[in-house]
C-alpha cells in the first residue's frame, strides 16, 4: 500500500469525511385563479430538502428533530415578511422527490397558494458523490459520471411525479421551484478542503451541480412551475470564496458541512423576494399604477401611512369633514363613528377613504392600512383612494409593496 505522508490528524479528518458525508448531506402547473376580491390568506408551504429546511445556518427547532428546521431558513425568513399569511414549515433534511410526497405533501391543502421547494439532491444521491472525491481523481470522475447518469435517466421521471401529487393536492397554488448552488466557487479554498478537493475534482462536482439545476428547471418549467437559479448569486461566495456562503468541512458540525450557512439562507430568501416599491397614492386620483406585476399564488404585502381629507359631508355625530388614514372613516374627534359608506365608491361595502387596490381588470378590494397574502390573479396591481369624487379630496398615503417572485 502506498504510504501516507500526510499528518494523521488529516488523514483521519480525511476517513470521517468519506464514511459520515453521504449520510449527513442532504442537497437535499398551478394555474392562475379568477380574479378575487382580496389577498388569498390560504398558506404559504416549503416542502423540500435541507437547503429547505436551513441545515448548515444553525437554531435548530428542536421540535423537528433530524430535519434540522432552522429559524434562518429561507423559508421562515420569507414567511416573517408576509405576517397573517398562514405558514407551514415541512421542508425536512434528506427529503428526496419520493418521501416529500409521502411525508410533506400532507401539511399541503386545497387552499394553499405557494409552495417553495428544493430537492432532487437526494435523489441521484449528491451526497456520495461529493464524498467519493475524497478518495482520488479517478473516484471522483467515476462517481461524478454515475451522479450524471442519474440526473438524465432517473430523476425527470421523480421531478415529474413530484410536481404533479403537488399540483394534483393543491390546484391553484404557485409552486417556485428553488435549484442548487456550485459548492466551491473560485478563490483560494480551506486548507483541508484544497487537501482533498483539488482543482479538477471541485470543477467536477460543480458540473455536477450545473446538470443538476439544468434538468430542474427543465422539469419545471414542463410542470408550470417557476425556477429560480441560484449560481449567479453564490458564485463569488463558495467554499473556496473570501466570503463563503456555504459551509466548509470542517466549519461546525458535520450534517451542515457543504450546505448554505446562514449569509446564504439570506440569499436564497433575496432571490426569492422580488423586492419592494414605495407607492404615493393621492387623493384626488381614481386610480395609480405601481408599476408592479404579480402572478396568482406570488406572496404580497402592502403597508400603508398617510393621512387625507374627503370632500363628501360629515357623519351623523362626527363633527366637521373627517380627516382620515388608509383604513377609511373609522372615527372623528374620539367619538366612535360607523365606517362611513358610498355606494357609488369602487368598493361599496368598504370605508371611504380607504386605501383599495385591484389586480388587472378584477375587482377592487379593500387594503386599509395593511394586508398581506397570495395574489389572487395574474396582472398589474393598482392603488386607489375609495371614493366616488375625488376632485375635493386632498391628501396622500404613502404605500409599500412587497411581492416575492
Amino acid at each position: 500500500m502506498p504510504n501516507d505522508s500526510r499528518p494523521r490528524s488529516v488523514r483521519i479528518s480525511a476517513l470521517v469525511l468519506a464514511a459520515t458525508l453521504a449520510a449527513t448531506f442532504s442537497a437535499g402547473p398551478a394555474s392562475a385563479a379568477p380574479a378575487g376580491t382580496s389577498l388569498d390568506r390560504g398558506g404559504y408551504v416549503a416542502l423540500g430538502d435541507s437547503f429547505s429546511s436551513g441545515n448548515g445556518s444553525g437554531t435548530y427547532d428542536k421540535a423537528a428533530g433530524s430535519c434540522n428546521q432552522s429559524d434562518h431558513a429561507y423559508p421562515q425568513l420569507t414567511a416573517k415578511s408576509y405576517p397573517g399569511v398562514p405558514f407551514t414549515f415541512a421542508a425536512c433534511s434528506d427529503a428526496t422527490t419520493g418521501s416529500v410526497v409521502a411525508s410533506q405533501l400532507s401539511r399541503v391543502s386545497a387552499a394553499t397558494t405557494t409552495i417553495t421547494i428544493t430537492i432532487g439532491g437526494n435523489d441521484i444521491d449528491f451526497a456520495s458523490t461529493v464524498a467519493s472525491c475524497v478518495r482520488s481523481d479517478a473516484a471522483c470522475m467515476q462517481a461524478v459520471a454515475t451522479a450524471l447518469a442519474r440526473i438524465a435517466d432517473t430523476l425527470p421521471a421523480r421531478l415529474d411525479a413530484a410536481y404533479s401529487a403537488i399540483a394534483a393536492r393543491a390546484p391553484k397554488a404557485r409552486l417556485v421551484v428553488l435549484g442548487y448552488p456550485r459548492l466551491f466557487g473560485t478563490g483560494t479554498c480551506p486548507s483541508f478542503t484544497e487537501i482533498h478537493y483539488n482543482a479538477s475534482r471541485r470543477a467536477l462536482i460543480d458540473l455536477g451541480a450545473d446538470r443538476l439545476d439544468a434538468m430542474i428547471a427543465q422539469r419545471a418549467a414542463a410542470a408550470g412551475a417557476q425556477f429560480i437559479d441560484p449560481r449567479n448569486a453564490f458564485a463569488d461566495h463558495g467554499v473556496c470564496s473570501a466570503v463563503p456562503w456555504i459551509n466548509a468541512p470542517l466549519t461546525g458540525s458535520i450534517e451542515g458541512w457543504f450546505h448554505p450557512n446562514a449569509a446564504g439562507q439570506q440569499a436564497y430568501a433575496a432571490l426569492l423576494a422580488a423586492g419592494s416599491r414605495t407607492i404615493t397614492v393621492r387623493a384626488v386620483a381614481s386610480g395609480v399604477a405601481t408599476g408592479v406585476t404579480v402572478a396568482a399564488g406570488e406572496l404580497v404585502r402592502i403597508t400603508a401611512t398617510g393621512t387625507a381629507t374627503y370632500g363628501h359631508e360629515g357623519q351623523a355625530g362626527c363633527a366637521g369633514i373627517p380627516t382620515v388614514g388608509p383604513d377609511g372613516v373609522r372615527s372623528t374627534a374620539g367619538k366612535a363613528c360607523t365606517p362611513k359608506l358610498d355606494a357609488d365608491a369602487k368598493v361599496a361595502s368598504a370605508p371611504i377613504g380607504a386605501l383599495i387596490a385591484r389586480i388587472g381588470s378584477g375587482s377592487w378590494f379593500l387594503v386599509g392600512s395593511g394586508d398581506a397574502g397570495a395574489a389572487p390573479a395574474n396582472g398589474r396591481l393598482e392603488l386607489a383612494f375609495n371614493d366616488s369624487l375625488y376632485a375635493d379630496n386632498s391628501g396622500t398615503y404613502h404605500v409599500t409593496i412587497t411581492h416575492t417572485s
